[in-house]
């Protein structure tokens, strides 16, 4: 379609200045009433006043799509060249990466891909991670393999903006990864999550399937998901693992299926000391998600067991049955203690029918033990601050045949984060969110387990002062809106992004989008400046001021 659009604007030119009558294409007579009525496609600002390079190297532009044969297409060269250009253009304003796949860039082992004299895999670039998922997959000579007994270890932090990700272990969806992974608190950044047509219709997790596997020490930075089907950014399944220590930071825009953020299902697997932030959880079809499965794990089963972990979702759509807890389903013996999830907003208000509408702030069935587990009843609507949704009843799940101790909903008082209900343990009485999470943290260790205190500061999450943990203040350090002189305002922006830089040198302030593009640079000639962000899309975008680097959401 993309061609045919950009042969139609060539012969529109040539119309212009020749006139033909009864040119045929495709059975379309093309007059020049035809191409009257051709839309006009407008500039962006951005796109208007944009530099061009002299030449573009096709393999480092995420919205180039692949290069094609053309000896066999029964196209020519210039039209080819024609939809080329239309579609990179396309690509680019829509901010969607062509079909591009890291395993299309990386057919050999690179440099940065080492293996020691263990056996063991270390991790120094995007294209070594790349060639982990190719050799998983068996792909450019290799031998299908699921690392059983082998470490990789990442040596820096990865940014894998130039392409999309073919999951590890994903081409095939009999296969798994059954070896260790660690990331040793790194940070693999703007990965993008989609479908690949070529090996698999429903877009797969950074892994597809973990069986015997353990998980440590990663962090997601400004990943990106899109598509269909049952998965998570993580993973699609989990048996006998061991997911620990890690931050995962996405945003999704789904169309159907059974989504679940971080992970579908888990069988006799444990996730501790986990965080999951989501900025936008979005169904691209409708208001009242049928896609949406739960906000962090679908179905938790066979003596799995969840503790220490939280959700943030500053945006999201509502599901159509009401299935917006930690979990969809907790089975018999399974176990989910010690976390709290936090709703922000909801696009749309929820229509009650018949009465208030379940929360269902951990799980919308249980049949296992849910323990000092914490959830907000108070929910906005997105760009609405002070219009909270009343229609929610208070419950924690609403199908319950199992055990579920002192959990709670919680709501902001006295400048803290204030439950329902107090919390006893050893003698200590508490109704403050951190300090409940910090019992339940001493009553774990207590038990065996190991798990991170909680703090309220070093991530503030658009200044909400939620409980995060205490060793992760650097891991995710980007400022949401204010460094020690340097301030960006507001956030969510509409029109204007003010930038404050009191007692600071003039810099260039430099703008990306979600997927590490220059979106636009800007000279500061002042300590205060204001940047039109009115022609943006939609998104996250990233403003680096004097090297520092502020989240802004563009509603």
């Amino acid at each position: 379609m993309l061609l045919v659009f950009g042969v139609v604007h060539l012969s529109a030119q040539g119309l212009q200045n020749n006139p033909v009558e009864n040119v045929i294409y495709d059975g379309v007579i093309i007059d020049e009433g035809f191409i009257s009525s051709i839309p006009e496609m407008e500039l962006t600002r951005e796109s208007a006043y944009r530099i061009l390079p002299n030449s573009v190297d096709n393999s480092t532009r995420i919205f180039m799509p692949p290069i094609f044969d053309q000896r066999n297409s029964g196209s020519c060269t210039q039209c080819a060249e024609i939809g080329y250009v239309l579609t990179y253009e396309l690509n680019r304003y829509r901010n969607s990466p062509a079909e591009v796949f890291w395993t299309d860039i990386v057919t050999s082992q690179p440099e940065g891909y080492v293996v020691d004299d263990n056996g063991n895999i270390h991790i120094h670039s995007a294209e070594a991670l790349a060639w982990l998922s190719a050799v998983s997959n068996g792909m450019y000579g290799n031998e299908a393999t699921n690392f059983e007994d082998v470490t990789i270890i990442l040596e820096n932090d990865i940014d894998l903006a130039e392409a999309k990700w073919t999951p590890i272990a994903g081409i095939n969806n009999d296969g798994s990864f059954n070896g260790k992974f660690d990331g040793k608190g790194h940070v693999i950044n703007h990965i993008v999550l989609t479908e690949n047509p070529s090996y698999y219709n429903s877009t797969k997790g950074f892994f597809c399937n973990l069986d015997n596997a353990t998980i440590e020490n990663v962090i997601f930075r400004n990943a990106y998901y899109e598509g269909r089907g049952a998965a998570g950014i993580l993973a699609y399944n989990a048996d006998n693992s061991s997911i620990n220590q890690c931050f995962f930071e996405c945003d999704f825009l789904i169309s159907e299926g059974e989504m679940s953020p971080l992970i579908y299902e888990i069988h006799e697997t444990t996730i501790s000391n986990c965080m999951l932030h989501i900025p936008s959880f979005l169904d691209e079809n409708e208001v009242h998600s049928n896609a949406i499965y739960s906000y962090g794990i679908g179905n938790v089963q066979d003596n799995s067991h969840i503790y220490n972990c939280a959700i943030i979702i500053d945006k999201s759509h509502l599901a159509w049955n009401e299935s917006i807890g930690f979990v969809r389903w907790n089975a018999t013996n399974c176990k989910i203690e010690n976390c709290y999830i936090h709703i922000k907003s909801l696009v749309d208000s929820p229509i009650p029918v018949g009465g208030t509408i379940s929360r269902n702030g951990i799980a919308s069935s249980n049949f296992g033990t849910i323990r000092n587990c914490y959830f907000n009843r108070d929910i906005y609507i997105d760009g609405f601050p002070d219009d909270i949704i009343h229609d929610f009843d208070d419950e924690a799940v609403s199908n319950n045949d199992g055990i579920v101790e002192n959990t709670y909903y919680y709501f902001n008082e006295n400048d803290y984060w204030q439950l329902n209900e107090s919390i006893v343990y050893n003698e200590n009485t508490t109704d403050n969110l951190i300090e409940a999470l910090n019992l339940g943290v001493e009553r774990l260790n207590n038990e065996g387990y190991s798990c991170l205190n909680w703090s309220d500061t070093g991530m503030d999450f658009d200044n909400m002062g939620l409980p995060v943990f205490e060793n992760f203040k650097n891991i995710t350090g980007i400022a949401e809106n204010t460094s020690s002189n340097i301030s960006v305002f507001p956030n969510p922006a509409q029109d204007f992004v003010k930038i404050s830089a009191v007692g600071s040198q003039p810099s260039v302030v430099k703008v990306y989008n979600c997927l590490g593009m220059l979106v636009e640079e800007i000279e500061m000639i002042s300590e205060e400046i204001e940047i039109n962000v009115s022609d943006y899309n939609p998104g996250v975008y990233f403003f680096n001021v004097n090297g520092e680097t502020f989240r802004i959401i563009r509603n």
